[in-house]
C-alpha cells in the first residue's frame, strides 16, 4: 500500500472541522504547522506517547472525581434520559425539552469531570461556572450527565456517600425560567428532571464539566 501523503478536499475539510470544534484559531494551527510539535502529536497519533493532563485542583474543602465514559452524544433524547434509572416519572418536565438538546454530533469516550464544593456547601451554578472557567473546564451536555447515572450508578457507595446529584451544566428554558437537567442517584431510587439555575445546590449534588 502507498503511504504516500496526498490530503485531498475531504481530509482537510475533516481537519477544518476538528480545528473549529475544538477553539483553534488560524495563528495557533500556523505554530502548529512550522514547529516540531507536529513530530511529537504524530507519535501520539502512533501510539507511542501520550498528553499528560494537569492535575485540576478540588475547590478549597471540596473534591473531584474523574471519569472516563461512553457518551452517545446523538442519542435520542427520550431514550437517553430512560437510561438514567426507572424512577424519572413520565409527567415530569425534563422530557418535553428535546427541542433544547439536539443531537450534538459526536459520540465516543469523553473524560468527565465531576466537582463537589463540600460539606456543608451551597453553590450557584454560575460560581460553579466561574471556577470551572478559571481550570480551562468546559460545560457539559445533559447526555453525559445522564451516561454517568448509566454507567456508575452506584458511584455513591464508590465514595462513600449516601447518595449523589448530578448538575449538567448547560441550563435550558422551561415555564419561563432557566432550569438545569439533574440527575440523581440513591439507594432506593435513579431518576432525572429539571431544576432551577438559581438554586443554592448543596453539598449532595456535583457539577459536570468536561476537559478543554
Amino acid at each position: 500500500m502507498d503511504d504516500t501523503l496526498i490530503l485531498g478536499c475531504g481530509q482537510a475539510h475533516k481537519l477544518e472541522l476538528g480545528f473549529r470544534r475544538t477553539g483553534w484559531v488560524n495563528k495557533e494551527i500556523e505554530a502548529l504547522a512550522s514547529r516540531d510539535v507536529l513530530r511529537d502529536v504524530r507519535q501520539v497519533v502512533l501510539g507511542n506517547a501520550t498528553i499528560a493532563r494537569a492535575a485540576i485542583e478540588p475547590p478549597k474543602n471540596g473534591r473531584i472525581h474523574i471519569l472516563t465514559l461512553p457518551v452517545d452524544g446523538n442519542a435520542d433524547w427520550k431514550a437517553a434520559v430512560a437510561s438514567v434509572g426507572p424512577h424519572t416519572s413520565p409527567g415530569w418536565p425534563l422530557w418535553s425539552v428535546d427541542d433544547q438538546y439536539p443531537a450534538e454530533g459526536r459520540t465516543g469516550f469523553r473524560e468527565i469531570v465531576l466537582v463537589n464544593f463540600g460539606a456543608g456547601s451551597y453553590t450557584l451554578l454560575s460560581v460553579a461556572m466561574a471556577w470551572a472557567k478559571r481550570r480551562r473546564l468546559r460545560r457539559e451536555t445533559p447526555r453525559a450527565t445522564f451516561a454517568v447515572a448509566k454507567y456508575r450508578p452506584f458511584l455513591y457507595e464508590e465514595l462513600s456517600l449516601e447518595g449523589m446529584g448530578f448538575i449538567s451544566t448547560i441550563p435550558c428554558s422551561f415555564a419561563g425560567f432557566e432550569h438545569i437537567p439533574c440527575t440523581w442517584l440513591y439507594p432506593a431510587r435513579r431518576h432525572a428532571n429539571l431544576g432551577r439555575v438559581e438554586n443554592d445546590w448543596n453539598d449532595d449534588y456535583w457539577f459536570v464539566f468536561g476537559r478543554e
